[in-house]
């Protein structure tokens, strides 16, 4: 008998949307509370990120253990501030493209993949992705492109120090 396959049948789609070539590290200084709805709202975008890695700064705070619930990698790695974290979470990024989030950031469904569109088609280094977070309405989510964060230095700019954000340009 041939017709529609089990998942045709109950609605679901035969094809899991592709990832977007983007890791996402989401660096966490005891926010274990809000890390799952930051996980969430990445696996739950149109396009989820190829990857995403939690940095665990270590200050008792349960990140290994929702990181693992999400199937996600995570490095506990003991205070180090948030540019050094970045940073050690870009070196263990093999994506194009690199997205940092804190716990609590939420994306909008379809952000991630805007942005990587937004910076295929600019060429630009950094897109700037325009949402505000809810935990954090200042905050603005900043997809860079790894290669360039990496001839600046890494995360220098998050310390203060090093090239600042508005040089980096295609």
């Amino acid at each position: 008998m041939h017709g529609p396959s089990p998942a045709a049948r109950i609605g679901e789609s035969a094809a899991p949307a592709l990832p977007v070539p983007v890791t996402a590290v989401v660096v966490s200084r005891g926010g274990a509370p809000d890390l799952a709805d930051t996980l969430a709202s990445l696996l739950a975008q149109t396009r989820p990120p190829e990857s995403v890695i939690v940095v665990d700064e270590g200050l008792c705070d349960d990140a290994a253990r929702v990181a693992a619930r999400f199937r996600v990698r995570c490095f506990h790695l003991g205070p180090l501030g948030p540019a050094d974290a970045r940073d050690r979470g870009l070196e263990a990024v093999r994506t194009p493209y690199v997205l940092f989030l804190e716990p609590g950031d939420v994306l909008p469904a379809g952000l991630l993949a805007e942005g990587v569109e937004r910076l295929a088609r600019t060429g630009t280094d950094l897109a700037v992705l325009g949402c505000a977070m809810p935990g954090n309405p200042t905050a603005n989510p900043v997809l860079y492109r790894a290669d360039a964060l990496r001839r600046l230095g890494g995360c220098a700019f998050f310390r203060g120090g090093g090239a600042p954000v508005s040089t980096v340009s295609g």
